[in-house]
C-alpha cells in the first residue's frame, strides 16, 4: 500500500489517515511518500507485525494492539524505528530524520551504522524527547527536550482545513470515528515516569533535560524549514552550547564556550578494581567516581571530581588493604582556575592525582572528558591504578602491570 502525496494532487495535498484493525492509526502530512511494508494481525491471538516505510514528509503514528507488545517498526532513509505501546511524530528531508516520541516508548537505530565505533542506538523513555540521524551511518544524537510548541507547529502540517476531507470519498465522521475505537487503544493508558537507563555496549543513551530548539529561528518546522536545520540546532539552547565539536579529548578551551549557566554530572559506582599477577585478573576491590562541571560566566565555571568508597581487600591483594579511601580535586572557580590551568592555557585534556593511600600502597587517579557526536563533553573517563610504593621513579605503572590492581570506566553526561 502506497501513499505518495506530491503537491500537484489538488485532492490528497493536505492528509491522509489510515486506520488498521488493531487500532493503529497513521496520519500522514503533504508531501509525504509511505508504504506499508507488512501488516498482519490476528485478534484472537492478539499478535502479528507491522512494518512502515517513510520515504520523505511527515507521519504520525498513533499505537494499536501491535504497538503494545513491540511489534511496529518505522523505516526512513537513515533509520529505524522500533516503537512500544506509543505515538511518535516522523519527519523526514533528504537524508536527515527527526523523530519525537509523544508517548510509551521508542528505539532508534541509524541504518549503516558501525557499531564497532559508534554509537548507532538510542532508546527514548520519556514524552516529548527526540532525536535525529543526518545521515545513514552516523549516530542518532543523544536524546533532548522537544519544546512543546514545536511539536504544535509541526502537528498543524497533520491537520486539514475545516472544509477538506483529504481527498477520502467518505469523510470520517465523529460517530463512526468513536464506532472504530481510534484512540482508545493509547487513550485510556496511563502515563509512567520511566528514567533512561545508562548505555550499555553502544546501546541506550540517557537523555540532555535541557529544553532544546530543534531549528534555528521562528517558525519552527514549518514548511519551509528543513531537518538539516534541526540537526545543526539540535544541541543549542540559546546559543549555549555550540555543536559539532570533534571527536576527542575535551579541552578546558572548549569548556569555555558554553556561556549560559549549565551543570554537566558525571557517575558510576561499584567500578570493579582487577589484581594482575600475570595470569588472570582478579577482582580484589571497586570505587565510585562522580564529577561535577559548573558551566556559564567566566566567574562561576568550575569543576570538581571525587572518587570515593575505594576499597582494594580481596583475598588475592598481596599488599596492605584500602578500606574507604576518598581523594578528590577541583578546577575552582573563577574559570578553572588550577596550577597552569588558568585562561592563559585552555589545552587541559585530563589530570592524574597520585598519593600514598595506606602504608606500603600508592594509588594513581586520572579522569579525563570525551566529544563525541558533536556533543561538548559527552563522556568522561577515569581510572584508578593501585601499586607499592617501592615502585619507583615514576612514571606510575601502566594498568595491568603486573604486581598492580586498577580499573576504569566511561560514563555519559548528564545537563541540568
Amino acid at each position: 500500500m502506497d501513499f505518495n502525496f506530491s503537491q500537484d494532487q489538488e485532492a490528497l495535498r493536505d492528509l491522509a489517515r489510515k486506520i488498521f484493525t488493531d487500532h493503529s492509526t497513521l496520519t500522514i502530512g503533504p508531501s509525504s511518500e509511505v508504504v506499508i511494508d507488512q501488516f498482519v494481525y490476528d485478534p484472537a491471538a492478539n499478535s502479528g507485525k507491522m512494518a512502515v516505510s517513510l520515504g520523505k514528509g511527515v507521519m504520525r503514528f498513533v499505537g494499536g494492539e501491535l504497538s503494545h507488545k513491540g511489534n511496529v517498526s518505522i523505516t526512513t532513509p537513515t533509520a529505524t524505528v522500533g516503537i512500544r505501546g506509543g505515538i511518535v511524530m516522523l519527519r523526514v528531508a533528504a537524508t536527515e530524520t527527526a523523530i519525537i516520541n509523544l508517548f510509551g516508548s521508542s528505539e532508534i537505530t541509524a541504518t549503516n551504522c558501525d557499531t564497532k565505533a559508534q554509537r548507532c542506538k538510542v532508546s527514548i523513555l520519556r514524552p516529548g524527547f527526540g532525536t535525529t540521524v543526518s545521515s545513514s551511518n552516523g549516530e542518532p544524537a543523544a536524546p533532548f527536550l522537544v519544546p512543546s510548541d514545536q511539536i504544535a507547529t509541526l502537528t498543524v502540517q497533520l491537520q486539514s482545513s475545516p472544509q477538506q476531507n483529504g481527498g477520502s470519498t467518505n469523510p470520517p465522521t465523529d460517530s463512526n470515528t468513536q464506532a472504530n475505537g481510534t484512540g482508545q487503544s493509547n487513550s485510556k493508558l496511563v502515563a509512567h515516569n520511566t528514567q533512561p537507563q545508562a548505555p550499555q555496549g553502544g546501546g541506550t543513551t540517557p537523555p540532555d533535560t535541557t529544553n532544546k530548539d530543534l531549528n534555528a529561528g521562528p517558525g519552527s518546522f514549518s514548511t519551509t524549514t528543513t531537518v538539516g536545520d534541526i540537526t545543526r540546532q539540535q544541541q543549542i539552547a540559546s546559543a549555549a552550547e555550540p555543536t559539532n565539536f570533534p571527536d576527542g579529548l575535551t579541552t578546558v578551551g572548549d569548556l569555555r564556550t558554553v556561556t549560559a549557566p549549565r551543570v554537566f554530572t558525571y557517575s558510576q559506582n561499584n567500578v570493579p578494581i582487577l589484581y594482575n599477577n600475570g595470569g588472570p585478573a582478579t577482582q580484589v576491590g571497586s570505587y565510585n567516581f562522580d564529577m561535577t562541571i559548573n558551566l556559564g560566566a567566566p566567574a562561576n565555571r568550575s569543576l570538581a571530581v571525587n572518587f570515593t568508597n575505594v576499597n582494594v581487600n580481596g583475598a588475592a591483594w598481596p599488599l596492605a588493604p584500602v578500606n574507604n579511601f576518598a581523594i578528590g580535586t577541583t578546577l575552582p572557580a573563577p574559570d578553572f582556575q588550577f596550577g597552569p590551568f588558568g585562561p592563559a592555557n585552555p589545552g587541559l585534556t585530563g589530570i592524574t592525582i597520585s598519593t600514598l593511600c595506606t602504608t606500603g600502597v600508592n594509588c594513581a587517579f586520572g579522569y579525563s572528558l570525551t566529544n563525541a557526536g558533536g556533543r561538548l563533553a559527552a563522556f568522561a573517563n577515569h581510572n584508578a591504578i593501585f601499586y607499592s610504593d617501592t615502585i619507583t621513579p615514576p612514571p606510575i605503572p601502566a594498568p595491568g602491570t603486573p604486581g598492580t590492581a586498577s580499573g576504569s570506566g566511561t560514563t555519559p553526561r548528564v545537563t541540568h
